[in-house]
């Protein structure tokens, strides 16, 4: 059996990025775009009876005449995104981030081929607080972060899968003489559309910098998704 396969993807990603500081705030953010393209094919053909001998095993070599396996397939699939991110930190202590992201494939109808995928997420940092001024020489980092976002999936969805597809390789015979034939490989699925997932994450974050972990992280998070 002989398989040759050719893939070409592309991506292309510019964005715009923003710092500015007033007084105590710190404001960070950015806007972009992206898109990424996929294009593949591959032909396949497989003989049989081919010679024992491996170093005579060819496609030409098969001595069954009349069977004989040949196919194919190509797929190709494009994805526009735009999002824009910002993030704010107050004294190094409070810190809030929001995000807003807009995904459009290929792969599915023109009016279900859009998604938006907001995010949000605050946090404190509890080891920049006066009172826990004490206890620095042993905590380096403690911080308490809270966030809920929406995230998108177009993974299980197929580059045709909201058309109707045939399927060839079928052989007929009208009259004794065999005629080449297709039928529908399948129904076209017009109300497919990418997934939607909601989560909501708590995470609490310690760094402990003493002998004998230096750098030991004890990190408890609790993920609850809806």
């Amino acid at each position: 059996m002989k398989v040759v396969t050719q893939v070409i993807p592309g991506r292309n990603t510019n964005y715009f990025s923003y710092n500015a500081t007033v007084n105590k705030l710190n404001i960070n953010a950015t806007l972009g775009m992206e898109v990424q393209a996929y294009k593949g094919s591959d032909i396949w053909a497989k003989g049989y009876d081919v010679p024992e001998n491996a170093d005579l095993q060819y496609l030409g070599a098969h001595k069954d005449i009349v069977k004989f396996d040949l196919g194919g397939g190509a797929g190709q699939n494009r994805l526009a995104s735009g999002f824009f991110r910002s993030n704010f930190s107050w004294d190094n202590r409070f810190l809030l981030t929001g995000t807003i992201r807009m995904d459009g494939s290929s792969k599915f109808m023109s009016d279900k081929r859009w998604g938006y995928f907001p995010s949000f997420s605050a946090g404190w940092n509890l080891g920049n607080e006066s009172f826990l001024g004490g206890v620095k020489n042993t905590v380096n980092t403690l911080k308490l972060r809270a966030g809920w976002g929406i995230v998108g999936n177009q993974g299980s969805a197929g580059d045709f899968d909201y058309v109707s597809s045939v399927s060839g390789g079928y052989i007929y015979a009208f009259n004794g003489i065999p005629i080449d034939g297709a039928s529908s490989a399948g129904l076209p699925t017009a109300s497919l559309h990418g997934s939607r997932l909601n989560s909501i994450t708590l995470v609490w974050i310690m760094d402990c910098g003493t002998t004998p972990f230096p750098e030991a992280w004890i990190t408890l998070s609790a993920t609850q998704r809806i």
